[in-house]
């Protein structure tokens, strides 16, 4: 782990634990159990190391079954959806330049009190340029290197919607929802616990009209919306929100440097992870939702549901 890592990921794993009622001893149990479980998984291109191992863990409420089923998706998506993994490798030519075209998505480096990971996503006024998929592709950049690193509670997502133009809801198409819904099932394992939007615009109805249909409502029902900062400091606290806000963390745009500097760190793993793919013909039995296998194939010629 790199020294910008620890500056930008304040980690509490022993507290994690004690959450989940989860010694030492018993997470490294649990690591042990499906390390023996990957190396038996002939299909699979690599061994996750054990902070990935806790990271699906922790992801899956400590469900070794749920846990299997998250790693083998983690290796059998991407390939499936190069949109968002191949051509969003971090370190392309001029991809960090056109991302912040469109806005920034940032992770808090300190975790809440209860210990989940705030991130924010400040959008720029300009929408002609907008593209949501290089937005999805750069969260999952910034989540493969928090599996290496992170471990949390659960997801806390604030979108500044004080520069949200028509352009910009008019780009999230059924495919686009569709690919976010499809890596958020089954990769981020629905780990979201609130959705917070602030400084949003007189459409917002619209927007949440269209959350709802796409949205499990047990998700919709967790999205906020404030009319003002302090409205939002009733659930988050100043403490873990960056100066932009009114908080004590860095600058959206220092910490935004940090994590582009991160990114060059870790270009090795993002190589690696963009030449990946699962050896099908070795997967020792079907999976139990093969539809995905297929699902993707015909995925763009889906309406939404």
């Amino acid at each position: 782990m790199s020294m910008i890592t620890n500056e930008l990921l304040l980690t509490e794993h022993s507290k994690v634990r004690q959450q989940w009622g989860k010694s030492l001893k018993d997470v490294l149990q649990d690591i042990q159990i499906l390390k023996e479980w990957c190396e038996s998984q002939k299909h699979f291109p690599e061994i996750p190391d054990d902070n990935m191992l806790e990271f699906f863990l922790t992801n899956c409420k400590y469900s070794i079954e749920k846990a299997k089923k998250n790693i083998d998706m983690y290796y059998t998506l991407p390939p499936l959806i190069p949109e968002v993994y191949e051509k969003g490798h971090p370190n392309l030519p001029g991809y960090q330049k056109k991302v912040e075209n469109f806005g920034m998505i940032v992770p808090m480096p300190k975790l809440t009190d209860s210990l989940q990971r705030v991130s924010i996503f400040a959008i720029k006024e300009d929408s002609t340029h907008f593209d949501p998929i290089m937005l999805v592709s750069h969260l999952q950049n910034v989540y493969e290197i928090r599996t290496h690193v992170d471990l949390v509670m659960g997801e806390v997502l604030i979108m500044d919607g004080s520069n949200l133009k028509m352009g910009h809801v008019l780009k999230y198409t059924p495919i686009v929802f569709k690919t976010m819904v499809l890596i958020l099932q089954n990769i981020m394992r629905n780990r979201i616990k609130e959705i917070h939007i602030f400084h949003y615009p007189p459409y917002i109805n619209i927007v949440m009209a269209v959350a709802k249909g796409i949205l499990k409502k047990k998700l919709y029902d967790r999205v906020y919306l404030h009319e003002n900062l302090e409205s939002l400091y009733k659930h988050i606290s100043p403490e873990v929100l960056p100066k932009d806000y009114g908080g004590k963390q860095k600058s959206m745009d220092e910490l935004n440097e940090l994590w582009k500097e991160e990114f060059i760190i870790w270009s090795d793993r993002f190589d690696k992870k963009s030449k990946m793919r699962v050896n099908e013909d070795l997967r020792p039995e079907p999976l139990e939702n093969s539809e995905i296998l297929g699902y993707y194939g015909n995925f763009k010629k889906l309406d939404v549901d």
